[in-house]
């Protein structure tokens, strides 16, 4: 459809009624690291030639002019009353304003941790009273935890009593 022709930026001539084995060299339609997909591996062709119903695969559909766009395809077979399957459908919305929003916030997400690990003294974020959701070096350094380990500690676990005397120095350190 006229929808899907958009994302691609082309026109129907090169991207319909073409063999399967053609559609990601026409379409140019690769995985999120950048490999680009086999004919095979595609959610529509694994619809028509094998049944397998896809959901959520993330592509990039590469246009002429080299931008690239984001899609989430969902791909089923479409079988006649014997259960034969005689075609597929393909949907693939356009994704690409969220992956941009998504790379912005993880590049602003590295900015921040590198401030938090920039602090000399312990650094911690509680999302609610439960859940530790960041800290900083520093916390790892004096209480000898992995990020594993402090991540499902409660902050007054992590001076023990065994600790309490070791971490109160390093403290006065830091």
């Amino acid at each position: 459809n006229s929808s899907a022709l958009g994302i691609r930026g082309e026109g129907s001539d090169v991207l319909t009624d073409i063999p399967a084995d053609l559609h990601p060299q026409n379409w140019q339609t690769f995985k999120p690291n950048g490999e680009p997909f086999k004919p095979e591996e595609l959610p529509l062709s694994r619809a028509i030639f094998e049944g397998v119903t896809s959901k959520n695969v993330e592509a990039i559909i590469r246009r002429p002019n080299g931008e690239e766009r984001y899609v989430l395809a969902n791909a089923s077979p479409v079988r006649d009353d014997n259960g034969e399957i005689v075609a597929g459908i393909v949907v693939f919305p356009d994704i690409t304003e969220l992956k941009r929003a998504e790379q912005e916030l993880l590049q602003e997400k590295s900015f921040t941790d590198a401030v938090i690990n920039s602090l000399p003294g312990i650094f911690y974020v509680y999302e609610d009273a439960e859940r530790l959701i960041k800290w900083n070096k520093t916390v790892e350094t004096i209480t000898g935890y992995t990020p594993e380990e402090i991540q499902h500690r409660h902050p007054l676990s992590w001076f023990d009593d065994d600790k309490r005397e070791s971490i109160g120095a390093q403290l006065k350190n830091t």
